[in-house]
């Protein structure tokens, strides 16, 4: 009985072993899948955020050309979309980034490149997160006050104002909607310039 110990010990070491590795191989396999699975869902993501991006230019595009007409009806028609839109950037979460020039309109100029902000936020929260700013808020919207303590002057018209870089068109866009309307998209210019109203339109940055 003894002479047959170490073969069932060895026997049943081999069972262990080849069990062990079986259990193994299967939770690595099932890990792959996993994996495999988790990068999948991680490009539909992208590709949802990619998608929304697209979609929200469109709709900010949409909600300029509304103001420039001053079509109120089709005005309240958008912001509902907006409302939706908002919604669906929440669900789908992330971050982007947007580059943004503050202009103090007397040759002083400082470049906030690389700003992070939560997809669906508006461009005032982007401000918000690389200077110090005072508004007030108003039925159309936000209205800035002053912008690193730097004031409008209604006496000499001077104001803040913002434009967002048309990429298409090469130039400068003066921003048609209150900043806590628009809906920065990944990748955007934007510009904050402290403006002499007494000409019109306004030189850009």
């Amino acid at each position: 009985m003894a002479s047959r110990t170490p073969w069932i010990i060895a026997l049943t070491l081999l069972i262990w072993a080849l069990t062990a590795t079986s259990i193994s191989i299967y939770y690595y396999n099932q890990m792959l899948d996993a994996s495999r699975k988790i990068i999948e869902m991680n490009r539909l993501i992208e590709d949802a955020r990619n998608q929304m991006n697209n979609l929200t230019s469109k709709l900010m595009r949409i909600v300029e050309e509304a103001v420039r007409r001053g079509d109120l009806e089709l005005m309240n028609s958008i912001e509902k979309l907006e409302n939706e839109t908002l919604k669906l950037h929440r669900i789908i979460g992330g971050v982007i980034s947007v580059n943004i020039l503050v202009d103090y309109g007397n040759g002083s100029r400082k470049w906030y490149n690389g700003t992070k902000i939560v997809m669906g936020e508006s461009m005032i929260k982007a401000l918000e997160s690389i200077v110090k700013v005072k508004y007030s808020v108003y039925p159309f919207g936000v209205f800035i006050e002053a912008i690193n303590d730097v004031y409008n002057d209604p006496n000499r018209l001077l104001y803040w104002m913002w434009w967002r870089w048309d990429s298409e068109k090469k130039m400068w866009i003066l921003g048609e909607i209150a900043c806590d309307r628009y809906i920065p998209i990944n990748g955007e210019i934007f510009a904050w310039k402290y403006t002499n109203t007494a000409e019109w339109p306004p030189k850009p940055p």
